[in-house]
């Protein structure tokens, strides 16, 4: 074998080691899913329509136990899922998206999500706290008490 082969082989070792060391940093397991609802505004005398579109995205990091930290086969420790909803808003007749508003939350409570149409906009609750979007204003509000519920940024996001 010559010396060019010798480094193409070294070469090619070194690449799949780093592969495969990257493959086994992975610290976060991740699911998706998005819904569409259409809704009206009741304006006295005509209907204005609007679109809220909801991204979910649930992130679990992965941790393990310290105790395993040498050992082939490593427990897993539990640890709070997150989980962000991106909500686009379209409340005119073009196919852009107006508005879009990043939603997180610890996921234990996602099993309790639920929009409602309300009087201007959607209510959005969560195991009883509530994120209320008016669609004229384009803003939302969001009780005094669940501030610390709710993580919103108003950004447009994709993934």
């Amino acid at each position: 074998m010559n010396i060019t082969a010798l480094k193409m082989m070294a070469f090619a070792f070194t690449l799949n080691l780093i592969s495969i060391a990257s493959a086994q940093d992975q610290s976060i397991e991740l699911t998706k899913e998005t819904i569409e609802k259409t809704y009206e505004i009741d304006k006295g005398d005509k209907k204005m329509p609007y679109v809220v579109k909801i991204k979910n995205k649930e992130m679990s990091p992965v941790k393990l136990d310290e105790n395993d930290k040498d050992k082939v086969n490593q427990d897993r420790v539990e640890t709070p899922e997150m989980v962000t909803k991106v909500i686009s808003i379209n409340d005119d007749n073009n196919d852009a998206f107006d508005n879009v508003i990043e939603l997180s939350y610890i996921k234990e409570a996602d099993k309790d999500f639920n929009i409602f149409p309300a009087k201007d906009g959607f209510l959005i609750r969560v195991k009883g706290r509530e994120f209320n979007y008016s669609v004229e204003d384009k803003d939302y509000m969001i009780e005094k008490e669940d501030e610390d519920f709710f993580k919103v940024e108003k950004a447009v996001s994709s993934f």
